[in-house]
């Protein structure tokens, strides 16, 4: 399937525009693997870029399209990546970087055959692909940590409940499973109901296992970068500095804590260290190019 880049049909320009944000993408990747930060002269940059060279663009042109369209996606990434930091799937390199490539690529009113429409499902795929990978390998590396933070948190009376629920709930799937239904959509429906609520559960646990055996690292304070998700709170004389409600320190509060620290009142802080994510978005880039929007490619499989 063919997608459209640019309201207009200019081979130079969409290999301009791709040629940078893949560019931009490899280096945030690389950044992103070795500091776990983005540089943010290298996401607002690449916001600037495309808000000026689709600005050039409709006035060499006459086309107002292009603007529009760089600032429709750059809408459109701001939007999701603004709903993924607050609920605490991504940082804030992250969401700057998806508003660079919305702000380049744009988004064309005619959304159907769109780019960045194909790279976003894209990213979601290779988002989930890549994360589940990165956390098997974080449990490899950390097995000994993971199996008593696991261990821990099926120990508790609450798991003990939860547990019997779930047997419960197995057992009934396994009754219905025998008992003839004439509908039978709707036993299957009850089915896949039944057998989800105990995978989501157990899948849950592992993610919190994963999280507080692996990704939880106590981080000398000057080490410490704006956007880090303080995994305490850090109170220091009774005045609460910072915290997970906060999230992200602020370069104000990282000034606090060199302050404190200078006078001996603190020297580490934990900090929760999430997936470098950006090289997914690199593989999901490198995917659209290759092969374009997924659903497309499974509808034309069928």
């Amino acid at each position: 399937m063919e997608i459209a880049l640019l309201p207009v049909s200019d081979g130079m320009v969409s290999m301009l525009l791709l040629g940078v944000c893949g560019i931009a993408l490899l280096l945030a990747s690389v950044t992103d693997l070795k500091t776990r930060e983005v540089p943010d002269m290298l996401n607002y940059g690449l916001v600037f870029f495309g808000i000026f060279i689709n600005t050039l663009l409709s006035a060499l042109s006459g086309d107002y399209r292009f603007l529009l369209n760089s600032a429709l996606g750059l809408g459109v990434g701001f939007g999701i990546g603004w709903v993924m930091f607050y609920a605490g799937q991504w940082g804030g390199g992250d969401s700057k970087m998806l508003m660079g490539l919305g702000a380049t690529i744009g988004m064309p009113l005619h959304w159907g055959d769109s780019f960045l429409l194909a790279l976003l499902l894209n990213i979601l795929f290779a988002g989930a692909a890549y994360g589940l990978l990165w956390s098997i390998f974080l449990v490899f590396r950390n097995r000994r940590r993971f199996s008593l933070a696991f261990a821990r948190l099926t120990s508790g009376k609450m798991h003990h409940a939860a547990r019997f629920i779930v047997l419960a709930l197995i057992a009934l799937a396994l009754v219905l499973l025998i008992i003839p239904i004439h509908n039978v959509w709707f036993k299957w429906y009850l089915l896949w109901l039944l057998v989800i609520v105990p995978l989501m559960y157990y899948v849950w646990l592992l993610v919190k296992a994963i999280e507080k055996s692996c990704m939880i690292v106590s981080l000398p304070v000057r080490k410490l970068t704006e956007g880090d998700w303080i995994a305490k709170d850090v109170v220091i004389r009774g005045t609460r500095v910072c915290g997970p409600k906060d999230l992200g320190i602020s370069k104000r509060q990282i000034a606090l804590l060199r302050g404190y620290e200078r006078r001996g009142l603190v020297k580490k802080v934990l900090v929760k260290q999430g997936i470098p994510f950006i090289p997914s978005f690199l593989l999901a880039f490198a995917f659209t190019l290759a092969w374009g929007n997924p659903l497309a490619l499974l509808v034309g499989l069928l």
